[in-house]
């Protein structure tokens, strides 16, 4: 290498006219770097005493060079003199531009300048043995493009990994294209392990002729489908409830599937828990003396479309009386509350709740409860009022029986999904979904940059800080439940939080996504409280209880105490008898 550097310095000095004739020989060529849009830059390489290559001389430079990097009036200047950080940050290009000069080994690559601040794609080549040729032009915004495209898709997919659901692409072979974690961890395998797999394994026999029967309908618009089925996973056969929608490409083709599923097995475990009951149910909601009806916007004014004869029990009037709405029937003390909370609900949307007086036909004061849900078009104006009235004279003050009651509506009025949001490390929010706006009653800009702190149940509070110190840890993940106050009061959400870290491994944001648990606290309670209440009759019995199946063995499943002092045997004496254990303490002759 020094030999080359020797012979290059004693060919300079022994060649005075080369530079001047480069200079001719770019003259000749300078109006056409003058209109290329790339940057073009002529260095001569300079040697120190040792003859190493210690810097960059500016020969030539285009009109585009000055516009791409904002620097001016270089020419015959040092590299070093006009971006002196040039030699210490850039130490790699310098001797990349060195090796191109001195081999003639052209080279392409893309730059970070750091004293320009700027991206560059940079093509090198060597015009004469010591010079190098660069061309180049500015891709900055191309690469921060590039990185707000790769942050934004990092904190999607980070969105998408923290759901209870399961998120899957599936192409037209119906093999995995893209699982989240939580699909991973449900179906107890890795992403590599199930991408390119088929799903079809993985479903129930019995479930797959609908699942496939289903799938058809992502061929035809809407190009979506809904099915339930359960699929197999770690912990065995599992209730799915997936939503589908078809995946097209630039031509129109459907070339992706993209499926939703929740598990639904608590839920489908419920609905057989309760089927013994449907019949009692079914009668006591056919019998709930309702008035249903439905306020469509004609003119700028409500007019009923629709009100059934149970209007007539309520009021004693004729359905006839009505006339389009149900004002004429209205106490004239609660007339005006009844119209300025429906310019609200028209403002607000969603679910509401009234209750009212009533003149009934008779001349006696009742009280209803209006119980119903605003109706938005397509295009998100408000259609309609759709609701039921009900006669609650005598429960008025009952407000227990009221709560229960309304509880039987509960699923006709609200369907809540999960809260999903994002804290600072000082716990301020920095994202909101809708359903969490819509359960804390603000708008995201109310909630964006205010703690979360101040919803928190004072009582939950201190293990709600314990949990989220766990994020500092692996597996940089925690799951509590709280209390947080919503609209609709005190609620238990639980809460599956994980830590969000910048590049350089700090953590900058908390990501959770709690789900809405007051109903099943409640349900447990009310268990307990059931089981509590069962344990104490059978331990006051003052009887032997045992529960024996109704087969030809007679086998005894269980027997309690009781049995020593009525049989002098203890239960483990019996029970060691085998199967026909109380046929043992049974007299001859009684058998």
């Amino acid at each position: 290498m020094e030999k080359d550097i020797k012979a290059l310095r004693d060919e300079y000095s022994s060649r005075p006219s080369t530079e001047e004739t480069l200079k001719k020989s770019e003259l000749r060529y300078q109006q056409l770097f003058d209109n290329m849009l790339n940057g073009y830059i002529l260095y001569r390489i300079c040697f120190d005493a040792n003859g190493n290559p210690c810097d960059l001389i500016f020969i030539s430079v285009n009109g585009s060079f000055e516009t791409l990097t904002g620097l001016h009036n270089v020419i015959g200047k040092e590299n070093s003199k006009v971006l002196p950080s040039a030699l210490d940050g850039d130490r790699e290009l310098f001797e990349r531009y060195v090796h191109v000069a001195l081999t003639g080994e052209s080279d392409r690559f893309e730059h970070y300048s750091a004293p320009l601040k700027a991206w560059y794609n940079i093509s090198a080549y060597s015009p004469e043995y010591g010079y190098i040729a660069i061309v180049f032009d500015d891709i900055t915004e191309r690469k921060n493009a590039e990185n707000a495209l790769r942050e934004s898709e990092k904190r999607y997919r980070g969105l998408i990994d923290s759901q209870f659901d399961l998120v899957a692409r599936i192409d037209m072979q119906n093999r995995f294209t893209f699982v989240n974690e939580v699909h991973c961890r449900i179906l107890g395998k890795s992403s590599e392990e199930i991408l390119g797999s088929s799903f079809i394994p993985f479903v129930h026999k019995d479930d797959l002729p609908h699942t496939l029967i289903e799938r058809e309908k992502l061929k035809a618009p809407p190009y979506r489908c809904k099915y339930e089925q359960r699929i197999m996973t770690a912990v065995g056969w599992r209730w799915f409830a997936f939503e589908n929608h078809s995946i097209f490409d630039d031509s129109g083709n459907i070339v992706e599937v993209q499926a939703a599923g929740r598990d639904i097995t608590d839920i489908k475990m419920d609905q057989q828990a309760l089927a013994q009951s449907e019949t009692s149910l079914q009668a006591l909601i056919s019998n709930i003396p309702g008035a249903v009806y439905r306020s469509i916007l004609v003119d700028g004014h409500y007019k009923l479309s629709f009100l059934n004869n149970t209007i007539e029990t309520i009021t004693g009037y004729p359905i006839d009386y009505f006339k389009g709405n149900i004002v004429n029937a209205i106490h004239p003390d609660d007339l005006d509350k009844v119209r300025k909370e429906g310019a609200k609900w028209a403002k607000e949307y969603g679910p509401f709740l009234m209750e009212f007086r009533i003149i009934h036909a008779d001349g006696s004061i009742r009280w209803v409860v209006d119980h119903g849900q605003t109706v938005l078009s397509d295009d998100g104006e408000l259609r309609s009022f759709e609701g039921i009235i009900f006669d609650i004279t005598d429960r008025k003050n009952a407000e227990e029986e009221l709560r229960a009651r309304e509880k039987l509506y509960h699923g006709l009025i609200d369907s809540q999904f999960d809260l999903i949001i994002r804290a600072d490390t000082n716990n301020r929010f920095t994202y909101v979904n809708d359903t969490c706006c819509y359960i804390l009653g603000k708008s995201s800009n109310e909630l964006l940059g205010t703690s979360f702190i101040p919803l928190i149940n004072d009582e939950d509070l201190p293990q709600t800080l314990a949990a989220l110190q766990l994020l500092t840890e692996y597996p940089y993940r925690c799951h509590f439940e709280q209390r947080i106050v919503t609209v609709l009061g005190w609620r238990n959400i639980a809460w599956e939080c994980c830590a969000i870290f910048d590049d350089n491994g700090i953590l900058v944001e908390i990501q959770g996504v709690g789900r809405d648990i007051t109903d099943i606290k409640m349900d447990q309670k009310a268990l307990s409280e059931s089981e509590a209440r069962l344990r104490s009759l059978i331990l006051n019995i003052p009887g032997a209880v045992y529960h024996m199946l109704p087969d030809l063995d007679g086998k005894v499943i269980f027997l309690n105490d009781v049995i020593e002092a009525i049989t002098g045997y203890s239960v483990e004496d019996l029970n060691g008898e085998g199967e026909h254990c109380l046929k043992t303490i049974i007299h001859p002759e009684d058998i």
